[in-house]
């Protein structure tokens, strides 16, 4: 680049200013003119660099690079996958379907767009008998593998992620490496797998919307799996010991942390958290993440999506759409449809929200102990508005967030280096020490240890109780993972070896001979089963059947933990009820047959006496 210069006649210019501020003058402009070169040269490089350019203005050109130096910040308080790709790619064409660039365009209708009745983004290729085409694989000679993991449990894959390039921040990956080593730490405790993910699968879908693609592809390719849970990267496992109860979400297939009236009452845009859920894999579930994935696309489905989200839910501001935000949406908008499938769980800490808990892990470990998982032992400790990849762009400062997150981790590694004798003396230090025992070491390598103990458990004579006793001992109590075994040592046989129960039906004369005097009092018999017995055990071991009673109204069972004071009237109707059976009982001329049935279970199960309701009189038969 060429400027124009100019020179005076020195005698001119001599007369005019002095020699020296005229070299003064010259340096300055000199200085200047190379400046401006510098400057141009910079932009050319940003250009080049950054990519702008590419939409052939100036205005355009700033407006990109200021978009790209400039940290965005959307308001959200919560730090999923944070991915910086800023390009749609062509995906394949699907029916219904249209052109990523039209989103781009001026004439976007939201209204048109979001209308739940149109289809105007989907994850794939349409799927409607997904329930069939998995039980198929599932019931198909070649699946070895099956839904359920060894002792009947559920099968269940951890899912997370991070963004595919280098952290901004340099503390970032040391970050993202501590929290990928704590959900491996969790899966391998209880037998987990996990599946961690750096790739961008949808262009469109970027940030937090990334898990929807990867969720839907991880179904379709895993029909093994029955529940898939997702979990951010800045969430952290502070309780090792806490199991998931899957049975109590037997009727849902998607489990996220949230409260009922918060969502449906009062509309707020946090009455949920989507940063650990559990979604299952099922038709419903690959409906759900089609009617999800409209709200995401970047352009101006995304940022259409945030002004209505903005106007319907309680506390949201106008920023860009998140997953967080159109999940609430759904649930209200379309409640009929989605919200009688989806749990929202409170009752333990699926996610934990940092700010109140992490200061308080010194008075929870003096305190309590792990496997709690609600708030004296929090299962989750999710760090909302930490973005530990991109340092101060979160919404909480970068050496809170980085000391708090150290400490977090500290926390649930003690849980797992005990086990091998170490621990960390300080949650403010990455350093361990051994932990000091008073017994002296033991070389388990060379050593068989064995330690053996017993419990008195009383449950009814039922086989289906007995087969639930032995899965919840198999599943929880003494799993094949902790190198422990059981047996039952039944206490109550027959003089024949054999389980003997009373029949409380009308083939045993004693049961009928009950009903007909209680009969006398307008009353009916409504066998339950009671949890005592310990004095009928005796008579029990000779075979015999017996009825116990207590005929006072309305007793309720709760083993002598109630006032048993009555008035004299209802203790004088007592006795005439006791009157009449006995009368019934010794005039019976019947067969003295003992009535009692016999079971053998592969497991023994202790007997108990059976509660019959009287509507105003209890009795027990034993």
């Amino acid at each position: 680049m060429v400027f124009p210069t100019f020179r005076m006649p020195e005698g001119r210019v001599s007369q005019i200013v002095s020699p020296l501020r005229l070299r003064r003058w010259q340096k300055s402009f000199y200085n200047f003119q190379l400046t401006v070169i510098c400057l141009f040269v910079t932009f050319l490089v940003l250009r080049s660099f950054l990519g702008a350019g590419k939409y052939g203005t100036p205005k355009q050109d700033l407006e990109e690079i200021r978009n790209h130096l400039i940290p965005h910040r959307d308001g959200s308080t919560r730090t999923m996958m944070q991915l910086t790709a800023t390009k749609l790619e062509a995906s394949s064409a699907v029916e219904g379907d249209v052109n990523p660039r039209s989103l781009l365009e001026e004439e976007f209708d939201s209204v048109e767009y979001f209308d739940p009745a149109k289809v105007h983004h989907t994850l794939g290729e349409r799927i409607t008998d997904w329930d069939e085409r998995r039980a198929a694989v599932l019931n198909s000679a070649d699946n070895t593998e099956g839904s359920n993991q060894p002792h009947g449990k559920r099968r269940i894959l951890m899912v997370s992620g991070s963004q595919p390039k280098p952290c901004d921040n340099p503390k970032g990956d040391y970050f993202i490496l501590k929290n990928l080593k704590n959900k491996v730490d969790y899966c391998r405790l209880h037998n987990i797998d996990i599946f961690y993910n750096t790739a961008q699968l949808d262009m469109k879908m970027s940030g937090f919307w990334s898990k929807l693609p990867l969720l839907r592809a991880l179904m379709l390719s895993h029909p093994e799996v029955e529940w898939f849970w997702w979990m951010d990267s800045d969430a952290f496992f502070t309780d090792m010991k806490f199991q998931l109860p899957l049975d109590s979400y037997e009727n849902y297939n998607m489990v996220v942390h949230g409260w009922y009236d918060m969502i449906y009452e009062k509309k707020s845009w946090v009455g949920l958290n989507t940063g650990s859920f559990l979604i299952r894999n099922c038709q419903w579930s690959l409906d759900l993440l089609d009617a999800w994935a409209p709200y995401g696309p970047v352009g101006k489905p995304r940022e259409a999506a945030g002004q209505l989200f903005a106007k319907y839910l309680d506390g949201r501001r106008k920023f860009e759409s998140d997953d967080q935000s159109a999940l609430i949406y759904l649930l209200l908008s379309q409640k009929d449809k989605w919200s009688e499938k989806t749990y929202l769980e409170h009752s333990y800490f699926l996610h934990g929200y940092w700010v109140i808990l992490v200061e308080n892990f010194e008075k929870m470990m003096e305190k309590y102990h792990p496997g709690l998982g609600d708030e004296r032992w929090p299962f989750v400790t999710h760090f909302v508005g930490c973005k530990p990849c991109h340092g101060s762009s979160g919404d909480y400062a970068a050496d809170r967030c980085a000391k708090q997150m150290e400490r977090a981790f500290n926390f649930a590694d003690n849980q797992v280096l005990e086990a091998y004798g170490y621990v960390h003396p300080s949650l403010e230090t990455e350093s361990v020490e051994k932990v000091q025992v008073e017994r002296e070491a033991i070389d388990t390598r060379h050593t068989n240890l064995r330690v053996e103990a017993g419990f008195d458990v009383r449950i009814p004579s039922v086989k289906e109780l007995g087969q639930f006793m032995t899965r919840l001992i198999v599943e929880e109590w003494a799993p094949e993972g902790r190198n422990m075994s059981f047996y039952f040592k039944v206490k109550t046989e027959t003089v024949t070896g054999e389980i003997s129960s009373t029949i409380a039906d009308d083939t045993n004369p004693w049961w009928s001979l009950m009903r007909k005097a209680v009969s006398k009092f307008n009353a009916t018999l409504s066998p339950q089963r009671a949890n005592g017995a310990s004095d009928s055990r005796f008579v029990r071991m000779r075979g015999v059947s017996a009825l116990e009673i207590i005929p006072i109204q309305n007793v309720p069972f709760l083993i002598h933990s109630h006032n048993e004071v009555m008035n004299g009237y209802e203790f004088l109707k007592g006795i005439a009820v006791i009157t009449e059976i006995v009368k019934e009982y010794g005039s019976y001329s019947g067969s003295r047959v003992k009535h009692t049935s016999s079971v053998n279970y592969n497991v023994g199960i202790l007997p108990s006496r059976l509660i019959i309701k009287l509507g105003w009189i209890t009795v027990q038969t034993a």
